[in-house]
């Protein structure tokens, strides 16, 4: 019920930033919330975009509760339990990828397949702009999405389904909420190998936080 509570919580949220963002398009309501400096508008809308996912997770799942970190997967791992996380999953990355392109070999383009948007033109240009999204998307995001999905949505749905069901369940809202349709199906697959290296990592968020930094660190640079 919590599960259920925190998505609907989420979803809701985001109907209503929807809506307010068609209303400001024709009526211009939130121009008192925009700056000339592009990089702190960016910083503004990364905040609010966490805020959706972490408001739900405090009133529905956290709050009256005592929780420890370890709750959401968050736990020690070691050096080589990182680098092995981190190998096997651009392993399998390696792997998928290979079994697409031959796939779209044979028989074209697959939807939904497409290169994900860069998130440094919401920044700006520029050395800060370039920092600032590096620190969240390297060093921010993947904590509050890991711990999200994988710690509280991936963690919650395994208690009552299946880890497959569970996978699929929480990789397709993950593709979902990133509202980057031209390549969700590439966003979804992605989740899947996550959720798959939190659970050969016996539920560690932590060795998901990792691997996320790394490909968002790698992306990044390319």
């Amino acid at each position: 019920k919590k599960t259920i509570k925190v998505l609907l919580g989420f979803f809701s949220i985001n109907a209503i930033l929807l809506a307010l963002a068609e209303i400001h398009a024709r009526k211009n309501i939130f121009d008192f919330l925009i700056t000339d400096n592009q990089t702190f508008n960016g910083v503004l809308l990364y905040i609010g975009s966490a805020l959706t996912f972490l408001i739900p997770l405090y009133f529905f799942a956290i709050r009256g509760r005592k929780v420890k970190p370890s709750d959401f997967g968050l736990k020690s791992i070691t050096f080589m339990q990182a680098v092995k996380t981190i190998l096997t999953g651009y392993g399998l990355l390696l792997l998928l990828t290979l079994i697409l392109a031959a796939v779209t070999y044979y028989i074209g383009d697959i939807p939904g397949i497409g290169t994900q948007k860069s998130i440094l033109p919401v920044f700006g240009e520029g050395r800060t702009a370039l920092i600032t999204a590096g620190v969240i998307a390297v060093a921010i995001a993947p904590v509050v999405e890991e711990i999200f999905f994988r710690g509280f949505l991936l963690n919650s749905l395994m208690s009552k389904f299946s880890f497959l069901t569970s996978s699929i369940i929480t990789s397709a809202i993950f593709a979902l909420v990133q509202f980057q349709f031209e390549s969700i199906l590439g966003i979804f697959i992605l989740s899947l190998i996550i959720n798959y290296l939190y659970k050969i990592n016996g539920n560690s968020t932590s060795a998901t936080i990792i691997f996320h930094m790394v490909n968002n660190a790698v992306a990044m640079i390319i």
